[in-house]
């Protein structure tokens, strides 16, 4: 139904709406993530559910954070399959040992991870500059 309507009013305000709890699912989804990240590296300690009254809502808390454990999961998966993926390919030798990156592969590795530094920076710098914008106007 709520799709329904704000395709009715397209551009209106129940598109807003709309794109609000998009991005309100895409954001709760990140931080039950970095939560299970954060968990996992010893930075949090496991929440404390048996604290919060109400079945219903320790449920619904539990299967949140379920969410970010399943994520890491998957994640962490996908990363070990790319690593032991591109573990097998040949690497071209250096001096004939096979194995080792040439110079001219390490020369482009790393001027691609500094172009990636800079994109990504400049990426977190134009949030963090909206941020600051949207924080003023209140």
């Amino acid at each position: 139904w709520l799709k329904q309507q704000a395709l009715q009013w397209e551009g209106g305000p129940g598109t807003a709406l709309l794109m609000g709890l998009l991005q309100m699912l895409v954001d709760a989804w990140l931080g039950t993530t970095a939560y299970a990240l954060a968990r996992r590296a010893g930075i949090f300690a496991q929440p404390h559910l048996e604290k919060v009254s109400g079945e219903t809502l320790r449920d619904v808390l539990s299967r949140y954070f379920q969410l970010g454990e399943t994520s890491v999961d998957r994640i962490e998966a996908a990363r070990q399959a790319v690593v032991k993926a591109t573990s097998r390919l040949p690497l071209s030798g250096l001096a004939g040992r096979p194995g080792r990156p040439s110079p001219e592969a390490l020369v482009r590795a790393r001027a691609e991870a500094d172009r990636l530094f800079r994109q990504t920076s400049k990426s977190v710098d134009d949030v963090f500059r909206q941020v600051r914008s949207r924080m003023g106007r209140r």
